[in-house]
């Protein structure tokens, strides 16, 4: 079952349709979920990049799913270093602090916001650096604090950042701010 999976993900293309194909498979056979987990959260993994891809859009489609590996989850983030991998886990991420379905514990609250911020200050792609804000966003509410270190980011980042990047810093200062 392991080299089945494996093997597809070997040949899993960037394409949302091959994507879907294999979303489709680890959906129709519960054990494929534990394993996809796994490959995700290995960066040793070869197709650990390939696999985070399957796992956004299997979570995406069933969010619940991800109950048994939110502490597994949490504690990997910060060492995936595939930078195709880290904005799926990135908005993985973003779903856990942002859904109400989720309840996390402060340890998994700080190693998610640590990573967040290791994202938004390092030289990361900028989809995951625009997750990371969204995360920061979403966290400040308990952690008040998050937005005068974000804020402080942006506004070292904002003039050399890219037009994306500038919108999303924008969208956090109107909305913890009110100004731009």
């Amino acid at each position: 079952m392991a080299s089945l999976l494996r093997s597809r993900l070997e040949s899993c293309s960037a394409l949302l349709e091959s994507r879907t194909a294999l979303k489709n498979l680890v959906l129709s056979e519960p054990g494929y979920v534990d394993m996809l987990f796994e490959m995700a959260m290995d960066s040793a993994f070869t197709n650990n990049h390939q696999a985070c891809w399957i796992l956004e859009l299997v979570i995406a489609d069933q969010p619940q799913l991800l109950h048994p590996h939110i502490d597994p989850f949490c504690q990997c983030l910060s060492s995936i270093k595939h930078e195709s991998a880290k904005r799926p886990m990135a908005k993985i991420a973003f779903l856990l602090v942002s859904s109400s379905e989720f309840t996390l514990k402060p340890p998994q609250e700080q190693l998610i916001m640590d990573c967040a911020l290791e994202w938004l200050i390092s030289e990361t792609k900028i989809a995951t650096q625009c997750y990371a804000l969204d995360i920061l966003s979403e966290l400040s509410a308990t952690y008040p604090e998050l937005l005068e270190i974000s804020r402080s980011i942006i506004d070292q980042r904002y003039a050399s950042s890219k037009p994306s990047f500038q919108r999303r810093s924008e969208k956090f200062v109107r909305r913890h701010f009110r100004s731009v």
